[in-house]
């Protein structure tokens, strides 16, 4: 079997810039959006909310970024009152005083503003915040706004694109709701404690006291917030779900589009509803409609289905991101009481497990990458403009594919995916079938599934009861439970075991690869022929791309030695690998998060892998010595593990002025 299906280079963290000229520019971008936020922020008063245009309609959507009030640590202990409903005590309550607090603009990480600390947890980049550090591990965020009289009888909707972590939220002194996840949206109706007409305070206590991963996190409310304002009669949050059909799953000349609506009527009486649904071409032309009609009785949920069929539809790909518009009203009435655009991508995606992927009935190989949500010197709250800049490079390098380590997105890099053109390996934070997990799950799946850059779902990451009987069940369910919810798209984890057909690796439609390489994949592929693969993780800690160098500007410094043989190690071959180093930069985190590297391409090499620090470092410039993994020795040198085999020597070579270490003679 030829194995050539990968999410393959494992940069953990933000891996894409190719030169200190192209981290200047990253870094000129990033002071741009700073500075234009800033002053935006500045000619924004707190009480008013920003509208982001919609189609006509009396939906409004309004950003909620702007002039929170923010403070480190709680002095006031439990704001939730058991003993009386809307009587939040401390800076929950709608009269406490945030004078004196410090005004801040979202998406907010308090984490990466923290001194470093020798003793912090080297992992979440030596940041005094979590475990051991309960002084800067819970903050609260108060936010104060006008809503007019003419809001009077709409549905409130607060929505939270993600906080960091265990967020309680509290809206005119009400409790409305409690979320731990670090990583998945949520929202809340806060109709009935909403005031119309007169001042509105939203408070959030944000705990990060407690780890979802073993990367950096950060805390806060690190994400947008939007208040969304619709008519009792509307569509539901995350409510619409498009997608395209081909006869055998091959696009051909004629495309059906298949739509699905849930409504929600929010009123005590029954109501009629026409639906009407207008596509438009990526050249901005309508080119076909449908109309449906149902009825709905008090407080109830119906759901509308429609099918379109056209031909000669634009495909979309990595290569030509060709995106249509979905234009949803609703009337009822004879009134329009609800509008909503929809952006899709008309493509196919399969697995085959002799072809590999396909995209648009095609074996498409994938060049892609793992990234966690950070960004070094900036942290988890990456402005919007970082998220196009990242895939941006990324496509300059040379990807086509960008794998959500290990949790569910921001929107607003999927967006730039759609737009810009790279496919997603979409991954759940946790293993479960839990009620917890499962609508955690779901608000992922739901709030995801229209964008054609996710291409697969990943349910979770290298769990330790992967292999499990149960842990298979556990799989098996959320798999079900999610083509119960998308039946477009093929599933997976990310399995960090051998040739083991047991747990998850048989309940899932396509098996997942973690450092595993070689011999096993063969194994495995001629055991159980019928499944599909794909390298989920596979980095240089199991193989190498061939030569690597690094410059004496960066955290490391290639190896100058002679010949090196089997039991010695370089005295100054230095590692940007967490489990090689002793340290990792603020807001970067994981294996290789120092390391801001791409790949080139030279003739009769392998691959050169250039290394930039974005911020200082402090790194030993001697290896951690021999590990074992997978039964396999691994040496760390140079800005990576490189050694594969049983015996293993390197050369000095010369590339220009800088040296550069390759590998030989590894089995």
């Amino acid at each position: 079997m030829e194995f050539d299906v990968a999410f393959a280079v494992s940069f953990h963290n933000f891996a894409c810039m190719q030169t200190a000229k192209s981290f200047r520019s990253l870094f000129a971008t990033a002071l741009f959006v700073v500075l234009t936020s800033t002053i935006f922020a500045a000619e924004t008063n707190s009480s008013t909310l920003r509208r982001i245009a919609t189609a006509d309609g009396p939906r409004e959507r309004l950003l909620l970024d702007f002039g929170w009030k923010f403070h480190l640590g709680n002095e006031w202990g439990a704001a939730i009152s058991l003993a009386k409903a809307g009587s939040g005590s401390g800076p929950a309550s709608r009269s406490f005083s945030d004078a004196s607090w410090r005004t801040v603009n979202l998406p907010h990480d308090w984490a990466v503003e923290l001194p470093f600390d020798q003793g912090a947890d080297g992992s979440h980049g030596f940041k005094p915040v979590g475990p051991g550090f309960p002084a800067n591990s819970v903050a609260w965020y108060r936010r104060t706004f006008e809503l007019p009289e003419a809001d009077a009888g709409k549905r409130l909707w607060l929505e939270f694109d993600g906080v960091f972590r265990d967020a309680e939220v509290f809206v005119n002194g009400w409790f409305i709701g409690h979320h731990e996840s670090g990583y998945s949206s949520f929202h809340y109706d806060i109709t009935d404690v909403a005031n119309p007409g007169g001042q509105n305070v939203v408070a959030v206590k944000v705990d990060a006291s407690q780890f979802e991963g073993w990367f950096y996190e950060g805390a806060g409310i690190y994400r947008h917030v939007w208040l969304v304002k619709t008519s009792p009669l509307a569509i539901a949050p995350d409510g619409l779900f498009v997608y395209s059909r081909f006869k055998n799953n091959v696009p051909g000349k004629k495309v059906e589009i298949h739509i699905q609506t849930r409504l929600l009527n929010s009123q005590t009486n029954s109501a009629c509803a026409r639906v009407r649904y207008e596509i438009i071409s990526p050249e901005g032309k309508a080119i076909a409609s449908d109309r449906k009609s149902t009825g709905l009785k008090p407080w109830a949920k119906r759901d509308v289905h429609s099918e379109i069929s056209f031909r000669s539809p634009e495909l979309w790909s990595p290569e030509s991101p060709k995106l249509y518009k979905l234009v949803t009203t609703v009337e009822s009435g004879g009134q329009i009481v609800d509008s909503k655009e929809t952006v899709f991508g008309i493509r196919t995606v399969a697995f085959d497990a002799n072809k590999g992927f396909l995209l648009n009935g095609q074996p498409y190989e994938l060049k892609g990458t793992c990234n966690h949500q950070d960004m070094a010197g900036v942290g988890a709250a990456l402005p919007d403009a970082l998220q196009y800049f990242r895939i941006a490079k990324l496509k300059e390098m040379g990807c086509n594919a960008y794998r959500t380590s290990h949790n569910a997105p921001t929107p607003e890099l999927l967006d730039a995916c759609d737009r810009l053109g790279m496919l997603v390996m979409d991954e759940n934070r946790l293993l479960g079938s839990d009620p917890a997990n499962l609508e955690r799950f779901k608000g992922q799946i739901l709030r995801d599934r229209n964008h054609p850059s996710v291409a697969i779902w990943s349910i979770c990451n290298e769990e330790s009861r992967q292999g499990s009987a149960d842990g298979g069940r556990v799989g098996a369910h959320m798999q079900e439970f999610l083509k119960q919810l998308d039946p477009t798209r093929p599933v997976t984890a990310a399995e960090s075991v051998g040739d083991d057909y047991a747990g998850l690796m048989s309940a899932l439609e396509v098996r997942g690869w973690n450092y595993h390489i070689g011999q096993g994949i063969d194994n495995y592929h001629k055991e159980h022929p019928q499944q599909p693969e794909v390298g989920t993780e596979q980095g240089s800690t199991v193989s190498t791309r061939g030569i690597y160098a690094t410059t004496r500007c960066a955290a490391t410094l290639a190896p100058t030695t002679k010949t090196r043989r089997r039991g010695r190690t370089p005295p100054n071959a230095g590692t940007a690998f967490s489990r090689c180093a002793r340290g990792s930069p603020a807001g970067s985190s994981g294996r290789g998060s120092i390391i801001a590297a791409s790949r080139r391409l030279i003739p009769g090499r392998a691959s050169i892998r250039i290394s930039a620090s974005s911020t200082p470092a402090v790194f030993p410039r001697t290896t951690s010595g021999i590990t074992r993994r997978g039964g396999r020795t691994n040496r760390c040198c140079t800005c990576c593990r490189i050694g594969t085999g049983r015996g293993w020597k390197a050369r000095t070579l010369t590339c220009g002025a800088m040296p550069i270490a390759s590998r030989s003679n590894c089995s």
